[in-house]
């Protein structure tokens, strides 16, 4: 990842105001468009407040990715928010494989 770093092919960015869509509002004020955003927070659940999405994904989020009726809707992922009984480094391991399979376009099943 850091040589990906300095080689400039993953960029790190300021603070983020908002989510739209597939945009980010940044609170520099500007904004950037991307084609896959992967919400990976840790373990704070609650930043309904900085995305601009129906609620109801938040509700799809009690689901397991492979049952989520918003997977990857609008090209916005949430990796790591089902609370897994099988442990949740196991279920962040799983939700990565079905996030990097689902954005790179395998026609194989989540």
């Amino acid at each position: 990842t850091l040589q990906l770093i300095k080689n400039g092919d993953i960029k790190i960015r300021g603070d983020i105001d908002f989510i739209e869509n597939e945009t980010v509002h940044f609170k520099r004020n500007d904004k950037e468009y991307f084609d896959a955003i992967i919400m990976a927070t840790g373990y704070y659940r609650d930043y309904s407040n900085i995305l601009k999405v129906d609620k109801s994904r938040f509700e799809d989020l009690k689901l397991p990715a492979g049952k989520q009726h918003y997977f990857g809707k609008d090209g916005l992922y949430f990796c790591g928010y089902w609370i897994s009984p099988a442990g949740q480094i196991r279920e962040i391991a799983l939700d990565a494989k079905k996030i990097a399979k689902h954005i790179s376009g395998s026609s194989r099943s989540i």
